[in-house]
């Protein structure tokens, strides 16, 4: 997938995967986790909180060991992201989502949750372009998701 934007031209910052731990997690890892996010306004979506961080560093960037960034290592620590590569010290123009899943992911009907929380997280700033894609094949589609959230959506092979 990078290597594909990076043909056509765009320059990927950094890779960032949502893992599926947020399916596992008790309600008092909820809580405690939800608590070490600082500066975090606190809402009745747990997940949405949570993420929160995540949409903050692609809206505005996470300079190191500022707040930002001090809260995506607590996401990081627990396994509820993974930065895979790249830098997330500066603010992204343009998200790429990849979604849909495979049989290893048993709880798609969160993921689709997942997917429209980060959409709106990421599209609070007008400055971000979001696009959707999800492999071909999927065994639960992303693209009802993209489509309710008037993003565009591509299969990737």
């Amino acid at each position: 997938m990078s290597d594909a934007l990076t043909a056509a031209g765009g320059t990927v910052a950094s890779t960032t995967i949502v893992t599926s731990e947020f399916d596992t997690l008790a309600p008092d890892d909820e809580t405690r986790i939800r608590s070490e996010l600082t500066g975090e306004p606190l809402t009745d979506d747990s997940v949405s909180d949570m993420l929160s961080p995540l949409g903050m560093a692609l809206r505005a960037g996470a300079p190191l060991n500022g707040q930002t960034d001090n809260n995506l290592s607590v996401l990081r620590r627990e396994r509820l992201i993974q930065t895979t590569t790249g830098d997330m010290t500066e603010p992204v123009s343009m998200v790429v989502i990849v979604g849909g899943s495979d049989p290893a992911m048993i709880l798609a009907p969160s993921l689709a949750q997942r997917e429209s929380d980060i959409i709106d997280l990421v599209s609070i700033g007008n400055h971000i372009t979001v696009i959707g894609g999800e492999p071909q094949g999927a065994i639960a589609s992303s693209v009802k998701t993209y489509s309710e959230k008037n993003i565009a959506s591509v299969d990737l092979p």
